[in-house]
């Protein structure tokens, strides 16, 4: 079912390619705005994610878990409303985004995110399937 706008529809297609699951709703919000809240970088998401209300983001999350994981990238956009702290951390993980925003000062805030993202482990390879018991090692 596509999200129905003010300006258009967003069709599921599109949904899909952003990641975003099944959304059934009809919100009050232009087509760039749903866009914006769903697709890109972490911050640029959470920062279009300061411009709904309860009711919107209600309708555009409509499961627990992605309204929960929403909220958080919100409360953390809204702690880094810095411009200088945005540009800089506009490409930013989750991770290094979560890191930034448990400080006060711009400085400090980018120090934490550059922290973060030089104490992160390289993500693991894949792991090597065991041969089975039953298997001769001839």
């Amino acid at each position: 079912m596509p999200v129905r706008c003010t300006d258009g529809e967003i069709s599921d297609d599109d949904l899909r390619a952003w990641g975003a699951g099944p959304v059934d709703a009809c919100i009050q919000v232009t087509c760039a705005q749903v866009r914006a809240a769903l697709h890109g970088p972490c911050l640029a998401r959470g920062v279009a994610l300061l411009e709904l209300t309860a009711a919107q983001m209600l309708k555009l999350f409509p499961d627990w878990e992605r309204r929960r994981s929403a909220q958080r990238l919100r409360c953390w956009a809204g702690r880094l409303s810095s411009a200088r702290v945005r540009a800089v951390l506009a490409s930013a993980t989750w991770h290094e985004i979560r890191a930034a925003a448990q400080h006060k000062d711009e400085a400090a805030q980018i120090r934490a995110a550059i922290a973060k993202s030089i104490s992160r482990p390289a993500s693991p390879s894949r792991p090597r399937p065991r041969p089975s018991p039953n298997q001769d090692s001839t």
